[in-house]
């Protein structure tokens, strides 16, 4: 599954560049990375990661976006996120070397980065202070889910729809100029059966809830 691309260097440093947790590590660092760093295109609804697998890269979307999820045998699957370039996925499962709780999937034709384990298990086990950031980017990383994991199980499925709404349409906000006046809206991509996917409900129930919302004049929808 998937594609390896070749002559990409240029495309890999750029995207080394671009992740905050890698930016700020010394030049000689981020060459090692990007000498050990692979890209590979996927095809939309290839698997990138398998579920229940040992992680064996850090993973980078530089285009596209994938979706994290775990497919059962009787082919439901389970999804927690759509995911956007520039954040390092998999890292706690790179270290601590047990298998993926959820897998990655191409969500549409994209573009991934693979940084391979050993590689950067032996770059942080190295270096202190690098080990340090990364266990820093971990720890907030771990809040930041059990944040979403109480809001989740504490709100009622109309709150919890509309929090996945607002985390999602960080890609899609709407560009205000200094009159307060909308100067130009991204699409919000997510689909009613993904948000559905990712509260373990029916497509039905989160078009009710949307109609209702667009009622209270909460969202707008077009198209």
């Amino acid at each position: 599954m998937g594609a390896k691309v070749s002559d990409t260097q240029s495309v890999i440093q750029a995207t080394i560049d671009r992740v905050d947790l890698f930016s700020p590590w010394p030049d000689e660092v981020k060459s090692e990375l990007c000498a050990a760093a692979e890209l590979w295109t996927f095809s939309k609804g290839e698997v990138v990661l398998q579920a229940g697998e040992p992680a064996h890269s850090v993973v980078v979307i530089v285009e596209g976006s994938l979706v994290n999820e775990r497919i059962y045998a009787n082919g439901k699957h389970m999804m927690t996120a759509v995911l956007r370039p520039g954040w390092p996925l998999k890292v706690p499962a790179v270290l601590n070397g047990l298998g993926l709780p959820f897998g990655l999937t191409a969500r549409v034709d994209s573009l991934v980065l693979f940084i391979p384990r050993q590689k950067f298990l032996d770059i942080v086990n190295s270096r202190i202070e690098l080990l340090q950031k990364v266990t820093m980017f971990i720890g907030l990383q771990y809040q930041q889910d059990m944040v979403s994991l109480q809001l989740r199980t504490m709100a009622s499925l109309e709150c919890q729809f509309a929090l996945l709404m607002i985390f999602h349409a960080q890609d899609a906000a709407h560009l205000i100029d200094e009159d307060r006046t909308v100067s130009k809206t991204r699409v919000l991509d997510v689909t009613q059966e993904e948000f559905a996917s990712m509260l373990g409900c029916s497509r039905q129930k989160i078009n009710v809830i949307m109609k209702q919302m667009e009622r209270d004049g909460l969202i707008e929808r077009h198209g």
